[in-house]
């Protein structure tokens, strides 16, 4: 798995390799990532911002949220 901030960081900046248990930890509102096609996202900040609300995304704290993801249709740019 491997590390990523959403806004997207930049390509120069070197992704960091995580454990899905070191992911599994980050699993509140206060405190959340998401695992999407390999890829690690901290949305702690988007929370507020998510149209489904921050329940969904608190579905998939801590875990590969990568079916719940492509299952809602999701726009390229999502």
């Amino acid at each position: 798995l491997y590390w990523d901030q959403v806004p997207i960081m930049p390509a120069e900046k070197q992704l960091k390799e995580l454990t899905v248990a070191e992911v599994a930890k980050h699993n509140s509102e206060k405190d959340l990532w998401i695992i999407i096609d390999g890829k690690v996202y901290d949305v702690t900040t988007f929370t507020d911002e998510h149209p489904g609300g921050v329940d969904t995304l608190l579905d998939v704290a801590g875990i590969d949220g990568t079916a719940e993801f492509d299952g809602v249709g999701h726009s390229d740019s999502a």
